[in-house]
């Protein structure tokens, strides 16, 4: 009984210094560089929404209705904008100015178009957010947001939360549901 003790003493305090070494290290080199080290470039690339698939792991959402994501699982339908795509492009952008941790990595060359990484406040895992605005008539659009982390097999809710948030920024413009 004592061999089996001391051996689990011993176990533990390896783990324990590991687990330290690895948060100085995560510490000192770096929270966005470490994960990056570890798991590639925090933007995903962008998303089809024509042709997206969802993954088969819960740290992902998407907000969209049907006819923009037909091969995709949707989390929220999203509203019609009574207001023309660019406009609500532009609404978007002054609305997310304001995030913490949130930086757009796309080329910017589509102006209907929006890439982001954002990162978590604690640990800085970063999750990237695709934007597309369809233009439905001259005084009509429509806003798909696909939100999803790099790292981790769930988000405990952080993506779906996410794209209600953006929505909800959103309120103020006339919409239909």
């Amino acid at each position: 009984m004592k061999i089996r003790l001391s051996l689990l003493v011993k176990i533990v305090g390896v783990a324990v210094l590991l687990v330290a070494l690895a948060t100085v290290f995560v510490f000192s080199y770096g929270r966005e560089q470490s994960w990056e080290l570890l798991a590639g470039p925090p933007d995903l690339g962008a998303a089809d929404l024509g042709t997206l698939s969802r993954r088969s792991w819960s740290n992902d959402a998407l907000m969209c209705r049907d006819s923009f994501c037909p091969a995709a699982l949707v989390d929220l339908p999203g509203s019609i904008y009574k207001i023309n795509a660019m406009d609500l492009a532009v609404a978007l952008d002054d609305a997310v100015v304001g995030e913490d941790h949130l930086r757009r990595v796309d080329d910017g060359l589509d102006p209907l178009y929006r890439r982001f990484v954002q990162r978590t406040p604690g640990l800085r895992f970063p999750d990237t957010i695709d934007v597309r605005f369809f233009p439905l008539s001259e005084d009509r659009s429509y806003m798909a947001v696909y939100s999803r982390s790099q790292m981790g097999y769930g988000d405990f809710g952080v993506n779906r939360e996410r794209i209600q948030r953006w929505a909800g920024y959103l309120d103020y413009v006339p919409h239909d549901n």
